[in-house]
Formats: C-alpha cells, sequence, structure tokens
C-alpha cells in the first residue's frame, strides 16, 4: 500500500509538533485528518494519523510547565564568581546557561531538563557509556559533569576548571541550592 506524500509529511509534523511538547492543535488535527480521509478505511495512514492523536491527547492531558525555568537565574554573580573568577556574566543555552571566563577558559554550566524526564530519580545508565560513577543519592558523575534529579527533571551541572576532583565536590555541594531553586 502506496502512502501519499501529503499524508507523509502531515504525520512528520504532528510528530515534530508532539516532540517539542507542543501537543496538536485543532488546525493539525484537522489537516491530519483530512489527509487521512482519502486513505482507505484501515489503511495504515489512518490507523497511524489515531495512533499519533491519541499520543498527542495524552501528551496534552499530562500539561505543560506552568513555570519555566531561567537557567541564568539559578546562580547568583557571587556564587559562580567564587568557582571560576571574574566572567562576562550568564550566556542562556535553553532552560540552561553556561557562566565562562574568558582568561583562562574556566566555566560553570548548569541543564535542566523538562518536567518528566526523571520521574523516578535518574534515567536509566547507558552502559556502553561505561561504569555508572554514582557520587550521591539520585546523583551521578558524566565526564565531569554532575548529572542530578531536581522534582521530577533530569539536570546537570558541571564546574570545568583546573581543579579536577575539587571541579566534581563544587558541582556536588551546588546541587541542593540548584535542586531547590529549580522545584519540581
Amino acid at each position: 500500500m502506496r502512502i501519499s506524500p501529503a499524508a507523509v509529511l502531515l504525520i512528520g509534523a504532528l510528530s515534530a509538533a508532539l516532540v517539542a511538547g507542543c501537543g496538536t492543535s485543532s488546525s493539525t488535527r484537522a489537516a491530519v485528518a483530512s489527509a487521512a480521509q482519502g486513505a482507505p478505511a484501515g489503511s495504515s495512514v489512518q490507523s497511524a494519523v489515531q495512533e499519533a492523536e491519541q499520543s498527542a491527547s495524552e501528551l496534552a492531558g499530562r500539561g505543560t510547565d506552568p513555570k519555566p525555568v531561567d537557567g541564568c537565574a539559578l546562580l547568583s554573580a557571587a556564587e559562580v564568581e567564587a568557582l571560576i573568577g571574574t566572567n562576562d556574566g550568564p550566556t542562556p543555552n535553553g532552560s540552561g546557561c553556561t557562566w565562562q571566563n574568558n582568561d583562562n577558559y574556566f566555566s560553570v554550566t548548569i541543564e535542566v531538563g523538562n518536567p518528566g524526564t526523571a520521574t523516578n530519580g535518574l534515567p536509566k545508565w547507558e552502559p556502553a557509556l561505561g561504569p555508572e560513577r554514582v557520587v550521591g543519592k539520585d546523583m551521578r558523575d558524566i565526564n565531569g559533569g554532575i548529572e542530578f534529579v531536581a522534582g521530577t527533571r533530569d539536570c546537570i551541572v558541571q564546574v570545568a576548571s583546573n581543579r579536577g576532583t575539587e571541579d566534581q565536590q563544587a558541582g556536588i555541594a551546588l546541587v541542593p541550592k540548584l535542586q531547590s531553586r529549580i522545584g519540581s
């Protein structure tokens, strides 16, 4: 059975909207339904459309994060300066932030995951990354960064300088502060 190119594009658009967490709008549902109307009853296009709409409905039912996290507001200028020295201030990266000292390239980076990315603690470890390095409750070392859980979010903080294990300890020390500031 052939699937029309229009149906493939619309299903792709719906999938992209789902991945982006946008759910579906009535216009998106109407466009997908319109593409599926030309397909024979019981076809894989109609099945795919129905499955995509069900997934969209389930995602929409979960709600959205009412308070987006501003990663750059999680640490004060004084806290960052104590870790890496003088810097040019925060640089946002999605819901995270990076501060960098351009004299020595020391940095602090925070990545804040979406709600629901750590509902039962840290996500399952990928064995291909080597042995898991647990450094505390719901915390593990990932290539010098500290992955941790804040509410239901999978987050990472990394302090990068030439201080070796002191950087790891500095990251671990930041976790409780960040957890309380990020919330759920």
